[in-house]
């Protein structure tokens, strides 16, 4: 009697013991969410081209991870991106509670410079890649694509001048100062043979020189058709 009475005092030790473990384990600290300490991009606004910094640090997550083709990711770390359009990337930091997100954007922008043009002297007409801007020296070109361009002055009495390879960086102002040189002077005379004599013509009398006319006439008629002659000078 005394034998089972010890056996079922041993039972109810073991299953005591058992009772307090379990309870200590319930009564444990309860898992916690992950928790993203920093997300962030450095810079936030970048021209196309241009790479952006983007930094994280994460606690309590057994994966973390990264959209846009990232991927996995350490708890904690850097990575160079180059986004060709404004884009917003998300970290996902995963434990057995659950996940929790961290968004950040980073603008792309297009890449703009600017043309700063002088000439001596001033007052030429200025094209940009073969189309006329409609002002003339001094003038500022603002938003220039970034890349080469060709800039054309050209001025009366003036040879034109242009520069196929003009480079203009993002953000920058390329300067052009360019001195015109005097164009060279032609003379053309415009006459009706050697002699120079023939002031007009008319069909009626087509082998009629009127030098001597003291009049001037163009027209046509029923019988006849009358042309004048002008001096013209193009230099």
């Amino acid at each position: 009697m005394k034998g089972r009475k010890n056996s079922y005092f041993k039972y109810f030790n073991l299953f005591f013991a058992i009772a307090v473990l379990v309870f200590i384990a319930g009564c444990g600290p309860t898992p916690t969410a992950p928790i993203i300490n920093s997300f962030l991009a450095n810079p936030l606004t970048i021209t196309a081209g241009e790479s952006s910094n983007l930094s994280w640090s994460v606690t309590d997550a057994t994966t973390v991870t990264i959209d846009n083709g990232i991927g996995s990711v350490a708890l904690s770390g850097a990575t160079p991106v180059t986004p060709v359009t404004t884009t917003t990337y998300t970290l996902t930091a995963t434990n057995s509670t659950g996940s929790v997100t961290a968004s950040v954007t980073i603008t792309v922008g297009l890449a703009f410079g600017s043309i700063d043009i002088n000439s001596t002297p001033t007052g030429a007409k200025v094209y940009l890649d073969g189309v006329d801007t409609g002002s003339v020296t001094p003038y500022v070109i603002t938003h220039v694509e970034a890349g080469i361009h060709t800039v054309k002055l050209d001025k009366y009495l003036y040879n034109i001048q242009e520069d196929t390879n003009v480079s203009v960086n993002a953000g920058e102002t390329t300067y052009l100062n360019w001195s015109l040189t005097y164009a060279s002077q032609q003379t053309i005379t415009l006459q009706p043979g050697a002699e120079g004599k023939d002031a007009a013509v008319n069909t009626y009398n087509p082998d009629t020189n009127w030098e001597d006319r003291d009049d001037f006439g163009a027209g046509n008629s029923s019988i006849d058709t009358v042309r004048a002659y002008i001096p013209v000078y193009i230099f």
